[in-house]
């Protein structure tokens, strides 16, 4: 007969272990760790043989480290502290609902609760003061850290500290914690700040959780060495990851991903037993979206970029690397395939002639493996990496601007992957003309150019086609000063080049995805992507303003709008976008329904209409399509 108990409270007094502490940080009076015996996971008492039995066996593995279910509305862990005045605290914890407030850990004494902390905030219970988290995790798993002193409490009454739950009835709006432990780390005295570094580092590189860093926050070993520089890495602070072993703090992490994002898993078993104590390799990223983004002269590359520090007592080239390349948006593009790319000076200067491309083969469950690969060549510790997009054969420009009306500028070209020799031919993207055909066999070259838009076309030895478009500016000259990027919510965005600019004459056109779109000195964003603002000066030398277009919502609706709305003078713009090429007329009707113009539109994607209403009045814009028609109202006062 099998008997159910449905609420389980266990009570513990610890012992004091003078000689034991996690990253040799001496004597808490609390330390367990979850473990996994057989297919049953468990609580480890760290300070005690006995182990700590939760009704609950069910449990997770959190970068290869268990983690046991616990339900404090079923289960309660409850300690007595030995000293009261001083408390530090250490909690690594997933929750199944990280939208919902929980409780963390709760100290009481035997009649109140005095202290209490939950996912959202901390509460003084003694004077009803409350502040919120200041690192508040925004994931589901993370390592929470509480340090006090309260001399106003006297040592002569018993204090307990629960674990997911108040020891008392109290009313408030958190529930009780519902999720997994992974670890349990108290003292009751206040630890220095190497002290705290040196767990909250062994914590994070156990379990794959980045230390926050809105505040630079180094990873030490046990030693209190730092062996990861938050300063030193500032460009690259997010998804801190590491393997590497600490033997005093009983830490060999030589598989480890990164539990924010999962994308990045690094694997050293192979080489276990020969990597030193105190050796680590750490990457992290710079936090930029994981989209593919054009730059000039090259494929595109993945906005985020990746620094790994690799000790030089690890053998780069035996670790096991795979990347999760689900997790790409847009990756999937007609005839391209994934390439890693490495600049092993650690600059991210992408048109470098340092540059190594690794073609990469993608596995049935979307990810993609490599083995064996000298990571760094160049001895230089620390290296940095990205993707792009490209077939398997592309070139690599290398832009040097020239300067207005002076053929002074470069283009050197390299040429990646095909069969030499190559041709390469440079046409001008306005004229058609052809400005240059070479034939070399070597996979560099360099040519002169002036300002302008070219398309340039490689064919190797095998007849296999490359071609691109590049758009170079005159370095001398001013150009409009966009942001780098525009987000679109609901309503679009106009933009005036020339409120951009000085006053002059300039002939302006709109590029999307390097495809023309638009002629004048306005746009209406609606639409994604990659935009190219070329502006062509009086004295005919041109500029490049590159910038991006994010969307918040995916309902890109056909839209028409009219600018300026309402019109002190009577002159106005109507702008009409849509999301494929469309053939479309537009109608101005007054408010008595009377026709007073009509335009035809075909073959593009959006349209600008120059209007003039000397008369003030109320209008009707009418835009048609096959699909469907919108209207709007026109104000001329």
């Amino acid at each position: 007969m099998k008997l159910y108990i449905p609420f389980f409270i266990l009570i513990i007094s610890i012992k004091n272990f003078a000689q034991k502490g996690p990253a040799q940080v001496k004597n808490p009076y609390i330390w367990i760790t979850a473990d996994k015996n057989e297919n049953k996971f468990i609580l480890k008492n760290q300070l005690d043989p006995n182990a700590i039995l939760l009704k609950k066996t069910e449990g997770v593995v959190i970068n290869n480290h268990p983690s046991i279910f616990f339900d404090a509305s079923q289960d309660t862990l409850t300690f007595n502290i030995p000293k009261i005045n001083y408390q530090t605290v250490f909690l690594v914890y997933k929750v199944k609902d990280s939208l919902t407030e929980q409780i963390l850990w709760n100290i009481s004494d035997q009649s109140k609760n005095i202290t209490l902390t939950t996912t959202e905030r901390l509460a003084n219970l003694t004077n009803f003061k409350y502040n919120s988290l200041k690192n508040k995790s925004e994931y589901s798993s993370a390592i929470h850290f509480y340090q006090h002193t309260k001399s106003n409490l006297s040592d002569n009454n018993k204090y307990q500290i629960s674990i997911g739950k108040t020891k008392h009835n109290l009313s408030i709006p958190a529930r009780s914690l519902k999720g997994y432990i992974s670890e349990c780390i108290v003292y009751d005295r206040f630890l220095n700040s190497n002290e705290i570094n040196k767990i909250a580092s062994y914590l994070a590189i156990k379990y794959g959780i980045s230390l926050s860093q809105k505040e630079l926050q180094n990873y030490t070993n046990s030693k209190g060495k730092i062996i990861w520089n938050a300063l030193e890495n500032k460009h690259y602070l997010n998804h801190v990851t590491a393997i590497g072993k600490d033997e005093a703090s009983l830490l060999f992490q030589d598989n480890s991903r990164n539990i924010e994002d999962e994308l990045t898993t690094i694997d050293l078993s192979s080489i276990k037993e020969s990597v030193p104590d105190n050796s680590f390799l750490f990457w992290s990223d710079n936090d930029k979206p994981l989209k593919f983004k054009q730059e000039e002269g090259l494929p595109k590359l993945l906005e985020r970029k990746w620094l790994m520090c690799i000790d030089s007592t690890i053998d780069s080239h035996k670790i096991k690397w795979q990347f999760n390349l689900k997790k790409i948006t847009n990756l999937k593009q007609p005839d391209t395939k994934p390439w890693l790319v490495i600049d092993p000076t650690g600059k991210a200067k992408w048109d470098s002639d340092e540059i190594i491309y690794k073609k990469l083969e993608e596995n049935s469950d979307g990810t993609t493996t490599l083995n064996n690969y000298n990571w760094d060549s160049k001895k230089n510790k620390k290296i940095v990496y990205t993707f792009q997009m490209a077939p398997d054969m592309f070139a690599r420009v290398k832009i040097t601007q020239p300067k207005c009306g002076i053929s002074d500028g470069f283009l050197k070209y390299t040429i990646i992957g095909g069969k030499a020799p190559y041709t390469i031919t440079l046409i001008n993207y306005d004229t058609n003309n052809v400005v240059k055909k070479w034939i070399h066999d070597n996979n560099t070259s360099n040519i002169a150019i002036h300002s302008g838009k070219y398309n340039y076309i490689v064919v190797d030895a095998r007849g296999t086609i490359y071609e691109q478009k590049i758009f170079i500016s005159d370095q001398d000259i001013t150009s409009p000063k966009l942001q780098e990027t525009f987000t679109l919510n609901d309503t679009p965005i106009v933009i005036n080049a020339n409120d951009y600019l000085p006053k002059g004459n300039y002939q302006f056109q709109w590029f999307l995805n390097k495809e023309l779109i638009a002629n004048d000195n306005t746009i209406i964003l609606t639409n994604p992507g990659n935009y190219q603002l070329i502006t062509k000066h009086e004295n005919d030398c041109e500029t490049v303003t590159n910038f991006q277009v994010e969307v918040n919502n995916n309902n890109k609706n056909n839209q028409i709008i009219a600018l300026p709305n309402p019109s002190e003078e009577g002159h106005f713009k109507i702008f009409g976008n849509f999301n494929t090429i469309t053939n479309a007329t537009l109608y101005i009707y007054n408010s008595a329904g009377a026709l007073i113009t009509t335009e035809k539109w075909s073959g593009k994607t959006q349209y600008i209409y120059n209007g003039h209403i000397p008369t003030s009045g109320v209008y009707i814009a009418k835009i048609s399509t096959s699909e469907e028609e919108k209207s709007i109202k026109i104000i001329i006062k």
